[in-house]
């Protein structure tokens, strides 16, 4: 049997006015603090470039904050290294511009999602008028 969908935060649920509490009885939601992501210490001479290039990219879409320090610098020490490969001339491994994808996802980076916008719910319900008739009393 294959999993299904990821399940979405309550928030979400909630602005989409599709949240049940019957359903999401003992789920926790962590809010992460507001604060931007630290620098890690062991990042590598190509991954403290690739951090000073993009924590404000990552800052602006919102997905990361410092709770996402660890994995934010293992995605620029891959990306120095993968970008160093690319000066040198020779191509990353496959893998590795894979993960990269992956990351850059993650954090909001690429990919479709990082180019759509949160919107507003629609106020009301817009199909409580199906099922009845305008001259109905």
């Amino acid at each position: 049997m294959r999993p299904g969908p990821k399940r979405l935060p309550p928030a979400d649920k909630a602005a989409r006015g599709t949240f049940r509490p019957s359903r999401e009885r003992g789920l926790i939601e962590i809010v992460p603090a507001d604060t931007l992501p630290i620098q890690p210490a062991w990042l590598t001479e190509a991954g403290r470039e690739a951090w000073l290039d993009n924590i404000g990219r990552v800052a602006s879409a919102g997905r990361a904050s410092e709770l996402d320090s660890a994995l934010l610098g293992q995605f620029m020490n891959l990306l120095g290294a993968c970008n160093a490969a690319w000066s040198a001339g020779d191509v990353p491994p496959s893998a590795a511009l894979t993960e990269l994808r992956r990351f850059a996802e993650l954090f909001g980076l690429a990919g479709a999602a990082s180019r759509l916008e949160a919107g507003r719910p629609a106020q009301g319900n817009t199909f409580a008028k199906n099922g009845r008739r305008a001259d109905a009393p």
